[in-house]
C-alpha cells in the first residue's frame, strides 16, 4: 500500500497545483510573471567562462617580471634531486636554483605521486615550488605574486 499511497499522493498534489494555478490565473489574470524554471539559460559552466579567458604566456611573464633571474625551460627533476616529474620552468640566481614552476594540465595531476614527490623534494631542498593549473584562469598579477611568494 505504501507505493500506491505515494503515487496517489503525487498525482493528487499535481492536480491541486493545477487547480490553484487556474484559480490564480482567473483572479490575477494571465499577465502574472512566471518564475523561470529553466535555470540552464543563465547558468554558465567554468569551462564556458574560461573560454573567454586568455591563455597566460608563462615564459613571457617570467622573462619580463623576473629579469634578475636566469629562466630555464624544461628543468629536469635531477636538477634539484626530485624523484617526481620534470618542471616546466626553473628560476636560477648565480647558478643556484631558486624556484621551479610546474604547470598542471589535468585536474587530478596534483594528486599523483610524481607531483607530490617533486613538491616534497623541492621543499626539502629549499627550492620554491609554484604550480599552476593550465585549465584555470591564471591572471598575470596572480602568477607574479604567487612566484614571488616562493622566492
Amino acid at each position: 500500500m505504501g507505493l500506491l499511497d505515494r503515487v496517489v499522493s503525487k498525482e493528487l498534489k499535481k492536480q491541486i497545483r493545477k487547480a490553484t494555478d487556474k484559480i490564480g490565473d482567473e483572479v490575477f489574470g494571465k499577465n502574472v510573471i512566471e518564475p523561470e524554471t529553466d535555470k540552464s539559460k543563465n547558468a554558465t559552466t567554468y569551462e564556458e567562462t574560461n573560454k573567454t579567458t586568455q591563455k597566460v604566456d608563462f615564459k613571457e611573464i617570467l622573462a619580463t617580471e623576473f629579469s634578475n633571474y636566469e629562466i630555464k625551460g624544461n628543468v629536469a627533476k635531477s636538477t634539484f634531486g626530485a624523484e617526481g616529474r620534470d618542471c616546466e620552468f626553473g628560476l636560477f640566481k648565480d647558478g643556484k636554483l631558486q624556484a621551479v614552476v610546474i604547470i598542471v594540465s589535468e585536474r587530478n595531476e596534483a594528486n599523483r605521486k610524481q607531483f607530490k614527490d617533486a613538491r616534497r623534494t623541492a621543499e626539502n631542498a629549499g627550492v620554491g615550488f609554484a604550480n599552476f593549473y593550465s585549465f584555470m584562469p591564471n591572471e598575470r598579477s596572480y602568477v607574479v605574486n604567487r612566484i614571488k611568494s616562493f622566492l
